[in-house]
């Protein structure tokens, strides 16, 4: 198998608005520039089970991912649709308190089951610049929003 893609961002913020923040206010800070539809909601159903879901205007539905594994508020596992060949990747996110109003989250995508192979590391740099616009968006989000609580 080969290595995974890792990142590393802390938040400015306590660990449940982290977790809450990057879970059901997803449609405010996802980029736009990293959505299906030119117009679109994006949301998230946080239970397992549930999934990452683009819904544009005209109701078309895309699944970015399903959720395999939730521990609120400390992990999202997720099964990763775009750009698969056969089967999802897996990425795993987790919300770790570094502070009473500070919150790290750890990032870690790879292959899981999805059969990639050598095909992993082209895919892995497509993934990598993903994460890394997602990542800054929240990171925006949240020193823009400041914490509500």
């Amino acid at each position: 198998m080969n290595e995974p893609l890792t990142h590393d961002i802390v938040l400015r913020c306590s660990l449940e608005h982290a977790f809450d923040t990057f879970t059901q206010r997803v449609n405010l800070w996802w980029p736009l520039a990293h959505r299906k539809f030119d117009v679109s909601t994006f949301y998230c159903e946080p239970v397992q089970g549930g999934a990452l879901t683009e819904i544009s205007n005209s109701g078309e539905r895309f699944i970015w991912a399903d959720l395999t594994d939730i521990d609120r508020p400390h992990t999202l596992e997720l099964a990763w649709h775009p750009g698969k060949n056969t089967h999802p990747t897996k990425t795993e996110i987790v919300f770790q308190a570094v502070g009473p109003h500070e919150t790290r989250i750890q990032l870690t995508h790879s292959e899981g089951h999805s059969d990639l192979g050598t095909d992993w590391p082209k895919r892995a740099a497509l993934f990598d610049r993903g994460w890394t616009a997602v990542l800054a968006a929240i990171h925006e989000f949240i020193e823009t929003e400041g914490e509500r609580e």
